[in-house]
């Protein structure tokens, strides 16, 4: 039992499959990121089939940092850690960065293995893929006279990065760290840059600022409301607006991803019509110090 080179175009298929089911993203940098200058190519993409189990080890370069894709249609056979361990070691050794291994979280024993039998210090989340599928996502939204959705413009930056920061604080290793307000010039360029196309807008409520999204081409990136401001209604009208702009500016469907650890959001999502369309392992070890 080992693994080895694809065969044929069937097993990139069924390996393609797994990773699919962590998200969509990971399939299409599984399948070579098409036409992404940010793809630095593949180091390893192998195959592993016994019996009735099969899987797939994929190591490549993407933005410049160490990325593994790694999954089974059922759980990694105990006999191959070792083989897998090695391929890893070999990976970090050849490209010494940070690096992010995405698997799906169904596979129980690949995780104990990513968690604890690596040399490195592990850490790592889990998150859902969700997706407004355009033919269920039709939801009629009234907007309140006072409240308006606007592209976002210079003045808006401290505020928003406080609304950010607060919002999303569960996210973040250290809730208490401000890392958008700390880092608010490095993001006004950007943000500038994607409002000219509707991509990062913020919300008012009587010209006072309460909400912001911004998009990363189809993906809702960020979205947050003021905490003061919540469970009012606001977050579903953001959200909707941000939806309705991808469809019409993108033609495709829009997604987003939520940790697993924050429940609360994940209903809301489900309850404005979003599906569950993967659901990511996602543990990342820093680059390996060197004398």
């Amino acid at each position: 039992m080992v693994f080895r080179n694809f065969n044929n175009e069937h097993e990139e298929d069924l390996a393609a499959a797994i990773i699919a089911t962590i998200d969509q993203g990971e399939k299409w940098i599984f399948q070579g990121a098409e036409d992404s200058p940010e793809f630095g190519g593949f180091i390893d993409k192998l195959f592993f089939t016994d019996g009735d189990t099969y899987g797939t080890y994929c190591a490549c370069v993407y933005k410049g940092k160490l990325r593994l894709q790694i999954g089974f249609n059922t759980d990694m056979p105990l006999e191959i850690s070792n083989e897998l361990l090695l391929l890893i070691s070999k990976a970090r050794k050849n490209i010494n960065s940070f690096t992010s291994v995405w698997y799906p979280p169904s596979n129980a024993n690949l995780e104990k293995l990513l968690s604890t039998a690596l040399p490195w210090k592990a850490q790592g989340h889990k998150t859902y893929e969700l997706t407004f599928v355009r033919e269920e996502a039709i939801i009629d939204i009234n907007v309140p006279k006072n409240i308006k959705v606007i592209p976002f413009e210079k003045k808006y930056l401290e505020a928003a990065c406080i609304i950010l920061d607060k919002s999303l604080s569960h996210t973040f290793d250290n809730p208490n760290t401000s890392i958008f307000l700390n880092n608010k010039h490095h993001y006004l360029q950007e943000w500038n840059e994607k409002a000219k196309n509707g991509d990062c807008c913020v919300m008012l409520e009587d010209k006072e600022l309460v909400g912001i999204y911004i998009l990363k081409d189809t993906e809702i990136d960020f979205i947050a409301v003021s905490i003061e401001k919540q469970s009012k209604g606001l977050g579903r009208i953001l959200l909707h607006h941000a939806k309705e702009h991808i469809f019409n500016a993108y033609k495709k469907d829009p997604v987003l991803y939520c940790i697993d650890r924050n429940p609360d959001a994940l209903r809301f999502y489900l309850r404005e019509g979003m599906k569950i369309t993967g659901y990511s392992g996602y543990i990342f070890f820093e680059a390996i110090h060197t004398k």
